[in-house]
């Protein structure tokens, strides 16, 4: 979009990404790998539970994460900021 003419006309920063400073024309980075970032992030990992936060317990949060990923059948997270399926738990 061009020629603005209110704040208000400006887009929240899409899920998964993060707009770290005022007058971008595009996200500044994918969320950081072990976070989530919903609408509005201004951080790579932000802590608000609201525009994101850190990778809840049974899930995994690849880099650019709008929402975690569950843990496959047979294993389980028993710890946040998880960043791959590969650093998850096996059943035994």
């Amino acid at each position: 979009m061009t020629q603005l003419e209110a704040e208000s006309e400006c887009t929240d920063c899409i899920g998964g990404y993060y707009c770290a400073t005022p007058g971008l024309s595009e996200p500044t980075a994918p969320c950081q790998a072990g976070s989530y970032c919903t609408l509005g992030a201004s951080t790579a990992a932000p802590r608000d539970n609201t525009t994101g936060d850190i990778c809840p317990t049974g899930l995994y949060c690849p880099t650019g994460s709008e929402v975690g990923i569950n843990c496959p059948a047979g294993t389980y997270n028993p710890a946040e900021g998880k960043k791959t399926k590969d650093s998850r738990t096996y059943m035994h």
